[in-house]
């Protein structure tokens, strides 16, 4: 029975039933012809052995038992070089083995947002505060539940209309409504009509929210870290910085002298 062999290791895999058949019953059997058969006196036969190690027996039960342990510590084995690869690595040991002795850990989840259209009665402040959360702050509600708060605050124009900043007070990719999403407010100024509009923006919406780091997300930006050893300030570190800034950046680029000499794109 030919073994199965995984290129990207350097044990072979045995398939179930190789211990049972190819170690134990086959040195037992072959043990056995040197035996007489005690009932005759007479040499074993082949009939007789397999007879005395047919499925059920007492000598295939043990020999399955020993196979059964074989397995276990076989997948043990396999699971123990899987943690030892950055791409194969989960939970706790890609946190704890890979990423903790460089100072890394899972991104947390992040809060998206963007600008919403206001209208009221000009000269309306629309309250606004940099602190999240802030209950002096407006805040509005999406269609899911996800809350919103004004970022800073406006006075609504002559048109009876501004833009004004929203950031979400929770996190998650669920908090990037797309454009035309009607928030509706939870506190804000009688003058203020009851709902928000989301504008189009730049791309199309809010931006920016996110779940956790996944574990594929970390294992890509520590395997980026190795492939490319930041330090001193080179592209590599820029590129580290700006990924490990937060879960919404998906990939950066780095682009020496884009604008002039001494410039730097990311």
């Amino acid at each position: 029975m030919a073994l199965d062999t995984p290129v990207d290791r350097e044990f072979k895999v045995l398939p179930v039933g190789f211990v049972r058949d190819k170690v134990v019953l086959a040195n037992f059997r072959e043990g056995l012809r040197a035996q007489l058969n005690p009932e005759t006196g007479q040499p074993m036969t082949e009939e007789d052995i397999a007879r005395a190690t047919a499925p059920g027996t007492r000598f295939y039960v043990e020999a399955q038992a020993i196979d059964d342990y074989a397995q276990l510590q076989q997948r043990n084995a396999l699971y123990l070089a899987d943690q030892i690869r950055l791409d194969r690595a989960t939970g706790k040991w890609l946190k704890d083995f890979h990423a903790a002795p460089v100072g890394e850990d899972f991104l947390p989840a992040t809060g998206g947002g963007g600008f919403v259209t206001v209208r009221g009665t000009p000269g309306t402040i629309v309250l606004g505060s940099s602190t999240l959360p802030d209950d002096s702050a407006y805040k509005a509600r999406d269609p899911a539940g996800n809350v919103y708060q004004v970022l800073g605050s406006y006075t609504v124009g002559a048109s009876g209309s501004v833009s004004a900043k929203m950031v979400a007070t929770v996190t998650g990719a669920g908090t990037n409504p797309p454009a035309g999403t009607v928030l509706t407010w939870i506190s804000r100024d009688p003058s203020m009509a009851a709902t928000a509009t989301v504008e189009p923006g730049f791309s199309g919406g809010f931006t920016g929210g996110t779940d956790r780091e996944t574990e594929a997300e970390l294992a890509s930006r520590l395997a980026a870290d190795r492939q490319f050893k930041p330090g001193g300030g080179n592209n590599a570190e820029m590129r580290a910085w700006a990924r490990k800034s937060t879960n919404a950046v998906e990939e950066a680029f780095v682009y020496p002298c884009a604008l002039n000499a001494g410039s730097v794109v990311v």
